[in-house]
């Protein structure tokens, strides 16, 4: 499965994607992203890994509706999913700022938010700006059996929270607080101007069962006691 292949290349704990659930789930995503993200559910699975639909994305020019900008106001889906897996592209206008931002709620799992540990990214190389369309799902298949392929995947850069603190976009209505303003990582400079020009950016993530929580809590407990020996 694709997550296997992530946790080998990326070095993410294995045992985490393991935890995941493989029964279709209902997922609620409420997403923004300066400038531009598609989602897209998993509707099954073949020899190169998870096969995709495109559920949909924000506005695909700066202007926003109803929001000022397109990042100002999110916007929310609800669709069903093969796997608790989350696959987003985003990409910039190459101009001010970029980062994507929202949370993810399983019916089976939990809650997956933007800026957790679990999430990975890969440079596509792929340039998208303003007006393009969303990528389709077989391009997003493509790239990710690339990623897996090649090792690709990359931790990505947390930034600030969902707050009225962080600058430019101050706090998003309907998203959690918690929520982290995340992108790919470009030496300590990945939310700032022309940072990211050329890119279009796939994340992905499984979302953590509460089962799979408390046991990697638990594996933390154990080591300290280890630890404290």
């Amino acid at each position: 499965m694709l997550f296997k292949n992530v946790a080998q290349g990326a070095g993410v704990i294995a045992s985490l994607v393991l935890l995941a659930s493989t029964a279709s789930a209902s997922i609620t995503a409420t997403v923004t992203a300066d400038n531009h993200y598609s989602i897209y559910r998993v509707t099954g699975t073949n020899q190169q890994g998870d096969v995709l639909a495109l559920v949909g994305g924000n506005e695909l020019t700066f202007d926003g509706s109803p929001g000022l900008y397109n990042w100002s106001l999110p916007e929310t889906f609800t669709f069903e999913s093969q796997r608790d897996v989350v696959y987003v592209a985003a990409w910039s206008d190459d101009f001010f700022a970029q980062g994507l931002l929202g949370q993810f709620i399983s019916t089976t799992n939990g809650t997956l938010l933007s800026g957790d540990a679990r999430w990975q990214v890969f440079r596509t190389g792929i340039d998208l700006d303003d007006n393009d369309p969303y990528p389709t799902a077989a391009l997003m298949q493509q790239q990710i059996a690339l990623a897996n392929s090649t090792s690709a995947w990359t931790t990505t850069a947390v930034g600030g929270p969902n707050t009225a603190a962080t600058s430019p976009w101050r706090e998003i209505p309907g998203i959690t607080p918690n929520a982290r303003w995340m992108w790919a990582d470009t030496n300590g400079t990945s939310f700032e101007p022309g940072a990211n020009v050329g890119e279009f950016l796939i994340f992905c993530a499984v979302i953590p069962s509460p089962s799979s929580l408390a046991l990697a809590g638990l594996g933390l407990v154990l080591a300290g006691r280890r630890n404290r020996k």
